[in-house]
């Protein structure tokens, strides 16, 4: 069959590639977030190693006053609160560096989303064109003329086994045989999701799905 026109493979072409620059635009952000997400995990666990750690030192200005004391040197103010400054600012700055990574996590969690959904749309565009393109490839009057010579093929046979079924003595196995392929629902499958398995349309799904991948994939559909 023919190919389709440059215009809807150029256009399928174009979708094609923004959903995959959206693709990586999400799969960025899911990254960050989950790095964001660890650091800040790691700087809960150093804040918690440094409460412990002070928690189970002494007091660093009463060591230096007895220092002093024991040396015979003047302890000064400013001695005296060093120690509980560097811890107070040991503390301080865990908690910032926590504050600052679940802000920045927060900030990148309500992108994913949106994302998601900016994936979600340009893939069902990707969909709407290499479906374009799948059908400008195939003959549908064609395949309609076909699918009508068939109908009528298959109805002729019918009304002949109806009709044979009428001579045929009603107690015998033909009888029961032609009875039975009668009331097979041979199109059931068109009123449930049943006819999407049917062989017959692989040709075309692994057409609508090379499409979907590569806008310059061949069409090998008949008609």
């Amino acid at each position: 069959p023919a190919q389709q026109p440059d215009g809807s493979r150029k256009a399928l072409a174009e979708a094609i590639e923004a959903q995959r620059d959206a693709e990586s635009q999400h799969a960025a952000l899911v990254k960050a977030e989950q790095a964001a997400f660890d650091r800040e995990c790691a700087a809960e666990e150093k804040l918690e190693t440094i409460q412990r750690r002070h928690a189970a030192e002494s007091d660093g200005g009463a060591d230096a006053f007895v220092a002093s004391i024991a040396s015979g040197s003047d302890c000064s103010v400013d001695a005296l609160e060093a120690p509980g400054k560097q811890r107070a600012a040991e503390i301080e700055a865990a908690q910032r560096e926590i504050a600052a990574l679940d802000h920045v996590r927060r900030q990148i969690v309500a992108r994913v989303e949106p994302a998601e959904k900016a994936v979600a749309a340009l893939r069902a565009k990707v969909e709407r064109c290499a479906a374009e393109v799948l059908v400008g490839s195939v003959d549908v009057q064609k395949l309609l003329a076909e699918a009508e010579r068939a109908a009528q093929t298959i109805v002729g046979l019918r009304v002949r086994l109806m009709f044979v079924r009428s001579l045929i003595p009603s107690e015998s196995p033909e009888h029961a045989a032609v009875d039975h392929f009668l009331a097979r629902p041979w199109l059931i499958d068109e009123y449930s999701d049943a006819w999407k398995r049917n062989p017959a349309i692989a040709p075309y799904r692994a057409a609508f799905e090379a499409l979907c991948r590569d806008p310059e994939a061949k069409i090998n559909c008949a008609p």
